[in-house]
């Protein structure tokens, strides 16, 4: 058992040392692409989590300045700048002026001040609803630049912060290994030796390793 183990051991370095069989070029050029890499995650700052309290409050903002942007076109169209209430109030100054001439007009000329005054209470009941509200068009644009960044880091290293943050020190492990691509080459070596022969006064034999070692590489 332990030296199955240890074949599979042997055989998982063996790859790894594969792996190192790279020219000083090549070398050079992925160390070139990690420092970049890693770069572009450290300077961007990344907190765990923050992704998805970002888009909580992306979310919240868009609402808000949607609402806004609503209630902006509600006061529009009953508001007094050629709005429902502008021209209520010219139909009622219209009815009133004719009142002297046909009294019958009177209880259109109440359903109409009626009208206008309860036009009246939405415009300010609309512009009480706007000013108790807060919203910063600078703060939303700064979410959501950041959003747009995270979004960008997760295209390229991960699907959550998280793994961004997982990748980035897989990333530093492999460019710690090229940076001492000799050290870590010859450390492999040897962490792969293993005695498959015996030698002794009679000659030199497999040994009882050696054959459970060579049983599993064949």
């Amino acid at each position: 058992q332990e030296v199955r183990e240890r074949f599979q051991i042997w055989s998982q370095k063996k790859k790894e040392l594969t792996s190192y069989q790279l020219d000083e070029e090549t070398r050079k050029r992925e160390i070139s692409f990690l420092e970049f890499e890693l770069q572009e995650i450290e300077e961007a700052g990344l907190r765990p989590g923050e992704d998805e309290e970002l888009e909580k409050q992306y979310k919240k903002m868009s609402s808000g300045r949607n609402i806004l942007e609503a209630m902006a076109a509600v006061k529009g169209y009953t508001g007094n700048d050629n709005g429902a209430q502008d021209l209520v109030g010219r139909a009622v100054q219209e009815t009133n002026r004719m009142l002297g001439v046909d009294e019958s007009l009177q209880q259109i000329a109440s359903l109409l001040q009626d009208v206008e005054s309860l036009l009246s209470d939405v415009n300010r009941e609309v512009s009480d609803y706007v000013e108790s509200m807060t919203f910063s068009e600078e703060e939303f644009y700064e979410t959501e630049q950041r959003l747009n960044l995270l979004n960008r880091m997760k295209a390229k290293y991960g699907s959550t912060v998280e793994e961004i943050l997982t990748c980035q020190e897989e990333k530093q492990k492999d460019l710690d290994r090229l940076y001492h691509f000799e050290q870590y080459k010859e450390k492999l070596e040897k962490e792969m030796q293993i005695t498959i022969f015996d030698r002794t006064n009679k000659g030199i034999h497999v040994s009882r390793e050696g054959e459970i070692f060579l049983g599993y590489a064949r």
